[in-house]
């Protein structure tokens, strides 16, 4: 309903919250990558048409797969790598 407050992700409130600190204040955020051997596309899987679902963890867990399909794109010809959906 209209009168229920927004709720916020941690990562979304956590931005925000940094955002509205002191406007004067330089904003810097510190960033860990981490490798995943588990969380990857094998090449069968590029060759058929994906969905991905970010229910509840946005897109970050799929960017490297966003990168790997720009990657893919530059190399052949856009109708070789088929089409990829993404929900969140």
């Amino acid at each position: 309903p209209e009168s229920d407050p927004p709720r916020y992700g941690v990562g979304s409130k956590f931005l925000l919250n940094i955002l509205q600190s002191d406007a004067a204040a330089p904003k810097r955020v510190t960033l860990h990558h981490k490798p995943s051997a588990k969380f990857v596309l094998n090449e069968e899987a590029l060759k058929h048409p994906i969905v991905m679902i970010g229910a509840g963890t946005g897109v970050a867990p799929f960017l490297s797969f966003i990168d790997h399909k720009a990657q893919l794109l530059q190399k052949a010809e856009p109708a070789v790598v088929p089409d990829w959906w993404m929900f969140y």
